[in-house]
């Protein structure tokens, strides 16, 4: 049987209908769901999407290098941590997600360090007694606060600024400590 290529377009036609009403009806869920999740745990919501942004771009799909699945991009140890049966299931990645940043954000009192916690982890803003000194969390935090509060971005140029921060050599070693007045800060708040 010889299909035409008439045929083959309708289909495709049909096919990527289909597909967007499916990508519009579930972005109406997470829509819900996100803002369930946030009113339950006293986030913003404006804050809550845009870490989702910056995540996974709103794909419940999404996997990184790393192996952080779906919305909220959770990591396995973090998925099993908040009961997490299935990581691309919208609404238990999102509540995951918002539980870890809710206890995040208790643990460390404030939006811009919640933030570098959920990307470098705990320890690492332990550590370095702030927002570590890597340029990806730098980027990160900046990128998700221009979305949901630009006022705050000062505030975590203060959480950088009591950090400890260290050289890095050109194989990403840290050595001692430096001055962190001496050390450029990572981030490009135009981008």
């Amino acid at each position: 049987m010889i299909i035409s290529k008439k045929i083959i377009q309708k289909a495709f036609i049909l096919l990527c209908l289909f597909t967007d009403s499916f990508v519009f009806a579930a972005s109406n869920n997470f829509e819900q769901i996100i803002q369930n999740e946030a009113s339950k745990k006293d986030i913003p919501v404006a804050l809550l999407k845009a870490l989702i942004n910056a995540e996974s771009s709103n794909n419940p799909f999404a996997v990184s290098p790393k192996g952080a699945m779906g919305l909220m991009q959770l990591m396995p140890p973090t998925a099993k941590r908040f009961q997490v049966t299935d990581a691309f299931n919208p609404k238990q990645n999102i509540r995951a997600g918002t539980a870890y940043l809710k206890l995040l954000k208790q643990q460390f009192g404030s939006w811009p360090l919640a933030l570098a916690a959920y990307n470098a982890g705990e320890h690492k803003v332990e550590k370095y007694g702030g927002i570590p000194p890597y340029k990806e969390t730098r980027n990160y935090v900046v990128k998700i606060l221009k979305k949901y509060d630009p006022k705050l971005i000062p505030v975590s140029l203060q959480y950088i600024q009591k950090s400890k921060v260290s050289n890095i050599t050109k194989h990403n070693t840290p050595t001692a400590p430096v001055d962190i007045y001496s050390t450029p800060l990572f981030f490009n708040i135009e981008g």
